[in-house]
């Protein structure tokens, strides 16, 4: 009757060991899905940001493009007949290259920082995915590994009960 009582406790106590080792498995792997939906909603809001950048962008460039057909009709109507070609050509040379410039120094930054950020991006996710699937590896061959030293346990402690309680056996029949 000894034996089979702890039998039952030494059971419950590697059953117990076994189901906390699988709970720390399975929080190790929910950090795992908050921190890939963590990332997910940084990479969402920096797609939106450079949605946005592409808004302002086509915005500026429209209202680069109104104004500059608004200054070429003014100087169209003050310019004389003989002069109006050479000038309106040099004063629209000198507007675009300016137009121009204030493209590329409103746009380029941004520009810059997209594709940094999009490249960076992309080889980050690429890192994160294959360090989750290392540690889910690994995680794997330790849970297994450790399932067959607690089996192993399981038995060795087993056995010695099964003795401790034969001996004990005997050494009553003896005193009897």
């Amino acid at each position: 009757m000894t034996t089979f009582d702890s039998k039952y406790f030494l059971n419950v106590i590697w059953d117990r060991w076994d189901e906390g080792l699988n709970q720390l498995y399975n929080s190790q792997k929910q950090m795992e899905n908050l921190f890939l939906q963590t990332f997910n909603q940084q990479k969402n809001a920096w797609e939106l940001y450079f949605k946005l950048i592409e808004s302002f962008s086509k915005e500026l460039k429209s209202v680069i493009e109104n104004y500059q057909s608004k200054v070429f009709a003014v100087l169209e109507n003050y310019q004389q007949e003989d002069k109006k070609n050479e000038s309106l050509q040099n004063i629209q040379k000198q507007l675009e290259n300016v137009i121009e410039r204030i493209s590329e120094l409103s746009l380029t930054p941004q520009n810059a920082i997209k594709q940094i950020m999009a490249q960076n991006l992309t080889q980050i996710e690429k890192n994160i995915e294959e360090l989750i699937e290392q540690q889910q590896k690994n995680r794997a061959e330790m849970k297994a590994m450790i399932s067959e030293v607690s089996q192993e346990m399981k038995k060795v402690v087993e056995k010695i009960t099964e003795e401790l309680t034969k001996f004990q056996n005997e050494n009553l029949s003896l005193l009897k």
